[in-house]
């Protein structure tokens, strides 16, 4: 219910976003980019009666680097043949609570709840994990105005707590052993967009 009224709040008239979600994209080192290989982020703001909301979709289509997925903390063994991809959605309702004007910079905290798909496929010579999984979330970041027109968005951390998923997150593909939490999942991430008015 909470969900619904900031997502009804939120389709006031305001400014509009885009932009990309640049760590997922950097772990790959921007290689393959395309409809297999991206990230996107698209919302709206309010400006009314002094306490902001906003909406926000979250994209994220990756693949996962041989060399990020050794330095995973969650995999453990022979890492060395594996490879991955990640997909990512998220619809956040958003809170924006308070603005600090520093001249051409303005900084704003962000909250936000939403629900959200999380799809991790790994493979190997030994066989593929596919975890999917719904997932409930919570949402804060740091967004930094240049300008009111780019953003840079750092930190951001996105709490995923799983509904339902489709299998247990724990399992190995030969000698390479996964640990994922059962319970959900952390993401910290790095955004840049801009802002805009229609």
């Amino acid at each position: 219910m909470i969900i619904a009224l900031f997502l009804l709040a939120s389709l006031l008239p305001g400014p509009l976003h885009f932009g990309l979600e640049l760590s997922e994209l950097l772990q790959n080192r921007f290689r393959n980019p395309g409809p297999d290989n991206f990230t996107l982020l698209a919302g709206m703001e309010t400006e009314k009666s002094g306490i902001n909301f906003g909406c926000r979709l979250l994209m994220i289509n990756v693949q996962l680097s041989n060399e990020h997925l050794q330095t995973s903390r969650f995999i453990s063994g022979d890492e060395s043949g594996l490879e991955g991809r990640l997909f990512i959605s998220r619809l956040y309702a958003e809170l924006y609570p308070v603005k600090q004007e520093l001249g051409v910079l303005r900084l704003l905290p962000v909250a936000g709840l939403g629900m959200g798909y999380d799809r991790t496929v790994l493979t190997n010579s030994y066989g593929s994990y596919d975890l999917r999984g719904w997932t409930l979330n919570a949402g804060a970041r740091l967004q930094t105005e240049f300008f009111r027109r780019v953003f840079l968005e750092f930190p951001v951390m996105d709490l995923a707590l799983y509904l339902k998923k489709n299998r247990s997150t724990r399992d190995t593909l030969g000698t390479a052993v996964i640990n994922y939490p059962e319970w959900g999942a952390v993401y910290l991430w790095l955004n840049l967009g801009v802002k805009f008015r229609i």
